[in-house]
């Protein structure tokens, strides 16, 4: 997720050397670290449903299996575990969200206080819209991590690296109206990836469980 950072640092055009072999960007860098900031309640939120809710159905079916619980708890147990996903993802998203469209309306409000010049305010909107996909891609990742699903957990990253690496360097090539969507649909990509990976296994999860062996 840092490497759109690294191509506006080392950029000619938009970025400067700070010290020695420190570089920034100061077009890019502070709507970034703002719009970072938005994802503290996300981060919070994702952390008690995946920790907590999440943690507490899908210890509750995996236990079943490894006491070898009866066929119509199992089902019933996974159909729970599933929805907990689900309600985990979309509880995220939807507290993300509800924060990105908050600090839109206050967006000049803050701007102003911290003396910051409102040309920033455009990419900043777009950072925050990113930032909503950003907490889903997170969340699932999260979710691949409780199933073991390495495999997929590498083409989900490699995909987010080369696609943000690529899609900001075409971005930077069309020009400043264009900063910030490379990063933006490098994550809304790897963020579907992820969810149809996470689709697949819950839908064949006793089969996975019980059969496959990878």
């Amino acid at each position: 997720m840092w490497v759109d950072k690294y191509l506006f640092w080392f950029n000619p055009i938009t970025g400067y050397t700070v010290l020695g072999n420190i570089r920034a960007s100061v077009i890019y860098d502070v709507p970034v670290v703002m719009a970072l900031l938005s994802i503290i309640p996300g981060f919070a939120i994702a952390f008690l449903k995946v920790e907590m809710d999440f943690f507490k159905d899908y210890d509750a079916y995996y236990n079943a299996v490894r006491t070898w619980g009866k066929l119509k708890d199992l089902y019933k147990l996974a159909d729970r575990m599933i929805e907990s996903a689900r309600s985990a993802f979309f509880e995220t998203l939807r507290f993300q969200a509800f924060t990105a469209v908050f600090l839109v309306f206050v967006q000049e409000v803050i701007f102003k206080f911290l003396k910051l010049p409102p040309a920033y305010l455009p990419l900043f909107d777009i950072l925050l819209a990113s930032n909503v996909l950003l907490m889903g891609y997170v969340t699932i990742y999260a979710l691949l991590s409780y199933f073991d699903l390495r495999k997929e957990l590498v083409k989900m990253t490699f995909s987010f690296f080369v696609l943000n690496l690529s899609f900001t360097f075409f971005t930077q090539l069309l020009g400043p109206y264009y900063y910030g969507y490379g990063y933006m649909f490098a994550i809304l990509f790897s963020l579907l990836l992820g969810m149809e990976y996470l689709r697949r296994f819950l839908n064949e999860v006793h089969y996975r469980t019980f059969v496959l062996r990878e």
